[in-house]
């Protein structure tokens, strides 16, 4: 499993550098996220003392909690890292995606109010 680890390189913009998870025991974000969910409400903090690759503290962050990850392996702490980078990164443009969703809504709704309006007005003119 290959994680993307963003870095500047100079230039402003971020370049990306692919790890290995060499980790023996990495499980599903999918699943931790269910584990996080059933005991930490969203906004809490979330603690993981064998971090390991760092899947509890991808899934908290994707669940719109806080984590506070523990590892004494610096290969594995890298990756924990770059899972939570990532993970982070999703979780980001995951809100920005709905947030654009609901003004696009919005807009539509008023859109409807206001075509809709003008046959009220006419409607109660001709009566």
């Amino acid at each position: 499993m290959d994680f993307a680890d963003a870095a500047s390189d100079g230039t402003g913009r971020d370049a990306c550098k692919v790890m290995a998870n060499t980790n023996p025991c990495v499980k599903p974000v999918k699943l931790f996220a269910y584990f996080c969910a059933l005991l930490c409400p969203p906004g809490g903090l979330v603690l993981d003392c064998f971090a390991g690759s760092g899947t509890t503290g991808a899934a908290a962050l994707l669940g719109k909690r806080r984590a506070v990850l523990v590892e004494r392996e610096p290969e594995y702490c890298a990756i924990a890292r770059a899972r939570c980078a990532h993970a982070e990164r999703e979780a980001l443009e995951k809100r920005e995606q709905a947030e654009t969703e609901r003004e696009r809504q919005g807009q539509e709704a008023a859109c409807q109010r206001r075509q809709e309006q003008p046959a009220l007005e006419l409607e109660a003119a001709g009566g």
